[in-house]
């Protein structure tokens, strides 16, 4: 395990929408490693072609307990059965 990855922090909750298994955190702390800022655009405003970046735990239970980041590009606007809000 990499030590230089886990490092702790309090963090506050903004913001949680369950229905969508989505929450924003302010951190007390910057972790080391991390520069700049978040920034959060209006969903109905992104476009195919769109560069955009995640941070989370997807399955935690499969993958572990530690974050992934991963970056892409919006492909499609819609997800599963055409909805939208699984693009």
């Amino acid at each position: 395990m990499n030590s230089r990855l886990i490092k702790k922090t309090t963090a506050k909750l903004i913001m949680k929408d369950g229905s969508n298994d989505i929450a924003i955190l302010k951190l007390d702390s910057v972790p080391p490693g991390i520069e700049g800022n978040l920034s959060f655009l209006d969903s109905s405003k992104i476009k195919s072609g769109d560069k955009v970046s995640t941070i989370g735990f997807p399955f935690s239970n499969i993958l572990g307990q530690q974050p992934r980041y991963s970056e892409g590009i919006i492909n499609s606007l819609y997800g599963v059965q055409d909805d939208p809000r699984l693009f």
